[in-house]
């Protein structure tokens, strides 16, 4: 949903753009021509989905997905998106299974296979048109959520959290989310 205040407006412009319950929106960026992306999930599936919105009159301009090989209750999910002074859209994802395969604006797929089937992080840089560019993927072994991804000039830093036992003492221990950043450059190169 879009909502634009306008206090000439009554009421204010409110648009919805089809979504249930079940299709909740985790983050959006702005474009330099004003329009909008934003990253959802789409509930009862194995899709999460990144969609460039027209600013002047709220049309789809396209919309990529990224489709894992495991069935809810543990779906591809959207965590969030940023923008580049290109207009070139990082997009952070949590996938479960084995393989992952994106879907862009030309219809090309591309598959990221993963050893362990745990959650893992997914970073997936898109082209202003929405054409896939290259994707890193992060995992611990354990489940990991790609939860944030920042852009800074050419600095990309993807922000994770990854679950991991801790041991209190010989007889005690459980499992605890740790966070990481991870750092890459526009082309994906990793730095740390």
């Amino acid at each position: 949903m879009r909502f634009t205040y306008d206090p000439n407006v009554t009421p204010p412009l409110t648009e919805d753009f089809g979504c249930d319950n079940d299709d909740p929106a985790y983050d959006v960026a702005l474009l330099s021509d004003g329009s909008i992306t934003a990253a959802h999930w789409t509930g009862g599936g194995n899709q999460s989905c990144l969609i460039r919105v027209n600013a002047s009159d709220g049309t789809t301009n396209w919309t990529a997905c990224v489709n894992d090989d495991v069935s809810p209750p543990n779906p591809a999910s959207s965590r969030g998106i940023d923008v580049d002074s290109s207009d070139n859209i990082y997009y952070a994802a949590r996938t479960v299974g084995n393989t992952v395969t994106i879907v862009d604006t030309s219809s090309a797929t591309s598959t990221v296979t993963f050893t362990e089937a745990d959650p893992n992080g997914l970073l997936i840089k898109f082209n202003a048109s929405g054409l896939y560019q290259w994707s890193r993927t992060v995992g611990s072994g354990a489940s990991t959520k790609a939860s944030t991804v920042a852009v800074s000039g050419t600095t990309v830093y993807l922000g994770t959290s990854a679950k991991a036992m801790m041991q209190f003492d010989a007889y005690r221990e459980k499992y605890t989310w740790k966070p990481a950043v991870f750092k890459f450059n526009d082309s994906g190169v990793s730095h740390s």
